[in-house]
This record gives C-alpha cells, structure tokens and sequence, in this order.
C-alpha cells in the first residue's frame, strides 16, 4: 500500500491523512521503521520507472498488441483476434527527451573574428564622429516614429515636416 502512494508521488502529508495519522507521526514512523522506508523509496523509483519508461516509448515509438473482438462473416460468430498498432515516435516528446535526459541543448554560437580567425580590430571614433553619428541616429528614429503617426491617421500630408532632435544628452554634452 505504501509502494503504491509513494510510486504516484502523493507528498507524506496525503499519505499521513489517508492513513489516518499526522504528517509529522508518519514520518517518525518512517525514521524508525526501515521496512516502510524502504518501501516508499522502492515505491517513488518504481513511479520514476514508469514515468521514464513511457516518455522513452512516446519518444521513440512502439508498437501496441491488444485484443479486439470482431465479427467473422464466413464463420457468422464473434472471434478473438490479436491486432498491433504503430504508434510513431512523437518529435516533441524526443526533444522533450534529449533536452531533460540527454543534456542536450539548442544553441546558436556565432563568433566574430579578423581575417584568418585573428580578434577583431576595434578602433574608437573621435568624440565630434560619435556625437555626429548619434544625432544622426536620433532623427532617422524620431522621422520613423513621426512615419508611423502618420500612418495610423491615415492620412496624406503634403507638406514637409522638420523634425528636430533636442534635449539629448550625448557624451556630456545636451543637443
């Protein structure tokens, strides 16, 4: 009985309330008792088997025999026959699978190099380049955004809008 709570994994405390006792005198019983330790331990690998067993099975597929009766026209009499099913390995059970099981993970490494696999030069812009290039960086974003309005209001506007970019801080210094 208790191989079979631990192996569905009910928690001490469900177990305790099923056997009528607290959770904290089932477990004293079970420091004291070798035998019903044992036996919830045998009981939550047994579970973890069986779990295990069938998530290999949906991940790599397997063939299922079971009886099914039908009805013989030549015989005129119901008949026993043993049928098979093939049931297809499931992909997201596999990856399920190799992820948990096998430590297997998806993983995009892209890595930068110079020519001939050398690092990479960098070279700092002069501070007057930086700032240049940020407000260049500022407006085409502010004409994007400005695009974007005109859009949602649907409608066409012929005059030529300036868009300015102030009260930016760039490199210390406001814009």
């Amino acid at each position: 009985m208790l191989e079979g709570m631990a192996a569905i994994r009910l928690p001490n405390e469900q177990i305790a309330r099923i056997l009528g006792v607290s959770r904290e005198t089932f477990e004293k019983h079970l420091k004291r008792n070798k035998a019903a330790r044992l036996a919830l331990e045998k009981g939550k690998a047994q579970g973890s088997q069986k779990v295990h067993q069938t998530a290999f099975q949906l991940a790599t597929g397997y063939t299922r025999q079971y009886e099914q009766e039908w009805f013989n026209p030549k015989t005129k009499q119901w008949e026993t026959r043993i049928a098979r099913e093939v049931v297809p390995p499931d992909p997201k059970m596999l990856q399920f699978w190799l992820k948990t099981q096998e430590k297997w993970r998806e993983t995009d490494r892209l890595e930068l190099t110079g020519p001939d696999g050398a690092p990479l030069k960098v070279t700092e812009l002069p501070r007057e380049t930086r700032q240049e290039k940020l407000r260049q960086y500022l407006e085409l974003f502010a004409r994007i955004e400005h695009s974007k309005t005109l859009v949602k209001l649907d409608e066409v506007v012929a005059s030529e809008a300036t868009i300015e970019v102030k009260g930016v801080e760039v490199d210390g210094e406001e814009s």
